[in-house]
């Protein structure tokens, strides 16, 4: 809590002694008398100020002569920053202190009608304010002035303000009065970037919060924590350092030290944003500008640099960086505009370690190359483009279609996440695969079905499954895993007595079909026992040896289908 000033202590300690008296309070701003210190201590609202001109001791100055006082309230202080009060009153602070309260004083009186558009007043620690008039609207260097209330003290006159102004102060001096930004200020000796601030005329400083940096999460901790990202470290601290004083105008751009443009634009709350980060508040110091940012700028980032510091991102990383340099390449390069819909951890969770590992095979290798080639789309796609039914082509050839899931985007049915804009494009994540057009034979090891598409492999019988109006009856991992030995050593004939090359999209029409071992197999209907027709463990086709097949679809390429067997149909004596 701020210190109650000496003044204000003695008035209640007056009124707790005297309400029998009828003391009732504190008196009326109409009641109020005394020099401009007093009447700011009596006043509600100017507790912290009245207290920072205390701890200053800056009430002989403001009593001895006739001045205007810009005088921020209680709000303005908070407004300030956290704990902003506590630190720049500090015993070791004085100095700082007291230069900004110089900052708030005019010699002699500055009538309402005196605050014109373009005047400047001179403040009595030599430095000028600028004054921004609209109608009654008044603006002192960017700080709102309430004309209308001023405060007329034995000659003196005082102005209540919505900030602090900080003129006096450099952004170095600015940064250490700020609690809530140190995160930011610990970074920036990694690119020197306070000194380099320092070596230009001006500059103006965009400063997150440190509740912004948290807000990143697991991208924070990997930007700002390990060596490997020093490089795209460097670059995002450069993107908070601008050159010069620019308006910050919508539609406009700022241009980083280094090169990059933040474009400046309103958000759909009206607030202003500078490459997609929110500007929260602005502040003109004496070097500078300093804003706080609500947000980390990272807009300016490639997407390759975006996917290495997203860890949900990293295996989808790995794999394009090492299988797929030419794709990385163009992922780099801020003049070719791409899209990604990065799998995430949890996508390559979902499809569990034996597709994996399957997957890393190099005999499968083409086959993963589209799976990660389908995720990158050609140009730029801002969330707002992707509206029901466009159709995108990845990298692969394969075509997916755009939809929407209770307002969410999905691809191929597949939700969509992210939506964050880089130099070069847009990068969205998802937590599952998009499927790459494929025949029928890689969209069994794509579906999952790992140990029956080893065994067509093994079999030798890859041709015949990639020839279109194929039909397979595929068994599960956990199916091969109950059966007998043979069929891990030998699966041959069990692969050829559930295959055929006749085309069977639908189960209903219980055809009979010719088996690639010449055996002739037929497909019937057995309706599912009473009060098991909702039962997903119960299917009302069955082969003829009483193996139950759930209905199946097309290959992704539909070229071929795919059933699934809910136990294993053996062939005689196997």
């Amino acid at each position: 809590m701020p210190r109650l000033s000496l003044l204000r202590r003695l008035f209640l300690a007056t009124c707790l002694v005297a309400v029998a008296s009828g003391c009732d309070g504190l008196p009326t701003e109409e009641e109020i008398t005394g020099n401009v210190v007093e009447q700011l201590e009596r006043r509600r609202g100017f507790e912290d100020l009245s207290d920072a001109i205390a701890s200053a001791g800056l009430e002989g100055l403001l009593t001895s002569g006739t001045y205007t006082i810009l005088a921020p309230t209680d709000i303005a202080f908070e407004y300030a920053g956290d704990d902003f009060l506590r630190s720049i009153t500090d015993s070791r602070n004085r100095d700082m202190l007291a230069r900004v309260l110089r900052h708030h004083v005019i010699a002699g009186r500055v009538a309402p009608e005196d605050f014109v558009d373009g005047a400047t007043l001179r403040t009595i620690d030599g430095r000028t304010l600028t004054v921004q008039r609209s109608g009654p609207f008044v603006r002192v260097d960017g700080v709102a002035v309430d004309i209308a209330e001023g405060i007329d003290a034995e000659g003196s006159l005082a102005y209540p303000t919505g900030d602090v102004l900080l003129g006096a102060l450099r952004l170095r001096e600015r940064l250490t009065l700020s609690p809530s930004v140190s995160r930011f200020l610990s970074l920036t000796p990694q690119v020197n970037l306070l000194d380099r601030a320092e070596a230009l005329e001006s500059a103006t400083l965009l400063v997150p919060l440190d509740d912004a940096i948290a807000a990143l999460g697991g991208i924070g901790n990997s930007l700002f924590g390990l060596s490997s990202t020093t490089d795209v470290r460097a670059r995002v601290l450069e993107f908070h350092l601008v050159p010069g004083v620019s308006p910050l105008a919508p539609g406009q751009s700022l241009t980083s030290i280094e090169g990059a443009s933040l474009p400046i634009e309103v958000d759909a709350d009206g607030v202003r944003t500078i490459a997609g980060a929110r500007v929260l508040r602005e502040e003109i110091l004496a070097d500078g500008r300093l804003l706080v940012m609500g947000n980390v700028v990272l807009e300016p980032l490639t997407l390759a640099q975006q996917m290495r510091i997203d860890p949900t991102l990293l295996q989808y990383t790995q794999e394009l960086r090492a299988k797929l340099p030419e794709v990385w390449a163009r992922l780099q390069d801020e003049d070719v505009e791409v899209t990604v819909f990065a799998p995430t951890a949890a996508g390559y969770q979902s499809r569990g370690a034996a597709l994996n590992n399957a997957l890393s095979d190099p005999l499968n290798a083409a086959l993963n190359n589209d799976l990660l080639r389908i995720h990158v789309v050609e140009g730029s796609y801002p969330p707002g483009s992707l509206s029901e039914g466009t159709v995108l082509t990845g990298f692969d050839g394969s075509a997916f279609t755009i939809g929407t899931d209770v307002g969410a985007i999905t691809l191929d049915g597949k939700r969509v996440a992210g939506g964050s804009k880089a130099a070069n494009g847009y990068l969205y994540t998802l937590g599952s695969f998009i499927l790459p057009r494929a025949d029928l034979y890689d969209s069994m090891l794509l579906q999952g079905f790992t140990r029956h598409f080893q065994a067509v492999r093994q079999a030798g019988l890859e041709s015949t499954f990639r020839a279109p109006g194929a039909t397979v009856f595929l068994a599960s991992d956990s199916l091969f895993a109950q059966g007998p030995s043979r069929l891990i050593s030998d699966p041959g004939p069990f692969v050829r007595y559930n295959a055929t090359t006749a085309s069977i999209p639908s189960l209903a029409q219980t055809p009979s079909f010719t088996s690639l071992d010449g055996a002739s197999r037929a497909i019937r209907e057995v309706p599912c026992p009473t009060g098991d027709e909702i039962d997903r463990e119960c299917s009302p086709y069955q082969l003829l040896d009483g193996t139950q097949v759930y209905q199946g679809r097309a290959s992704t390429d539909g070229t071929g289908t795919y059933h699934v067997l809910r136990t294993l149909s053996l062939p005689p004596g196997f």
